[in-house]
């Protein structure tokens, strides 16, 4: 008998959406108008939208805009961000083709790490299975030698009546 045990690991694109915010709009510790600037950039490219655009859908409320919330704590901005309903994917390519920016270099340096954290815990996760099955074999191994030890005996006992 053998029993294999599987793990899966999940991380939350919201997770990653939060922290990539956070470490973009508030990583250079710039002053406030250029901080200011630099979260509109970094929006417009977050939503793939022209500046001008994204200016149009802060002034009908549809998003945060950065210059009331600036003052606010990084996780709370980067919620406000992150609450829009657009896929990181979409994100991805905008940072794809903007290469020479800031963000680009910052998402991929985040992505990285992340690419290196999951897979540092997989791969533990993965000597835990290992470790579990290995366990789980020598048992039923165990358990068969008793199975014939005991078949052994009773033959032997029938043997002798």
């Amino acid at each position: 008998m053998s029993i294999n045990i599987t793990t899966t690991v999940s991380i939350s694109i919201k997770d990653i959406e939060d922290l990539f915010l956070e470490i973009i709009l508030f990583s250079e510790g710039q002053q406030d108008d250029k901080l200011f600037q630099k979260c509109l950039n970094e929006a417009a490219h977050r939503f793939d939208l022209s500046l001008e655009t994204l200016q149009e859908k802060i002034d009908s409320g549809e998003l945060a805009n950065p210059i009331n919330v600036r003052n606010e704590n990084p996780q709370a901005i980067a919620r406000r961000f992150c609450n829009q309903d657009i896929s990181l994917e979409k994100f991805y390519q905008k940072a794809r083709r903007n290469e020479e920016t800031d963000a680009s270099s910052t998402f991929e340096f985040i992505r990285e790490l992340l690419r290196e954290s999951l897979r540092d815990m997989v791969s533990n996760l993965s000597d835990k299975v290992e470790d579990v099955n290995e366990y789980f074999d020598e048992r039923a191994r165990q358990n068969t030698l008793v199975e014939n030890l005991i078949d052994e005996a009773m033959t032997y006992e029938a043997q002798t009546y």
